[in-house]
């Protein structure tokens, strides 16, 4: 079992490698532009399965992943997306916890849910499957008539 201080020591190195990739990214590719670029990507993903292998299991690695790359830690507190909604099974309530450092988010992967800071009882709010890209002229057509169509080409009679 990997202790909290082991866990914090992990992360730390995870999230140093996450910023030196960020400065590569932004002098290669440039701040506007979208992409990543990792000298260590393989590596970040080996660390991560190894702590979820030795702390508990099958939603380790995922909540894990939830911290790094889906949580917005750079925006203010009262919008950062960095809730889960649990039940607890003793008392049938639904709770709402915040999860604000690496103490807290190993906390939830222990299941020590008490000692999470910030707990309020709170139903999870309903939420339906929403698609992930809209586009209002969407139709049936093939990616090589969407190709075709963007790029300008016609084809030809040879």
């Amino acid at each position: 079992m990997v202790t909290l201080e082991e866990f914090k020591k992990y992360m730390g190195h995870i999230q140093a490698q996450m910023a030196k990739d960020d400065v590569l990214t932004d002098v290669l590719i440039g701040e506007e532009n979208n992409g990543w670029i990792s000298t260590a990507a393989e590596l970040i993903d080996d660390v991560i399965e190894l702590i979820g292998l030795h702390i508990k299991g099958e939603s380790t690695e995922d909540w894990i992943s939830w911290w790094l790359w889906e949580v917005d830690h750079d925006k203010p507190e009262e919008e950062r997306n960095n809730h889960v909604w649990i039940k607890d099974e003793t008392d049938g309530q639904s709770y709402k916890y915040t999860i604000e450092d690496l103490d807290d988010l190993y906390h939830l992967i222990v299941d020590e849910h008490d000692a999470i800071k910030k707990r309020v009882q709170e139903e999870m709010p309903e939420v339906g499957i929403q698609p992930t890209v809209e586009h209002p002229n969407f139709t049936n057509e093939t990616l090589y008539d969407v190709f075709m169509r963007s790029c300008g080409y016609t084809e030809s009679d040879n």
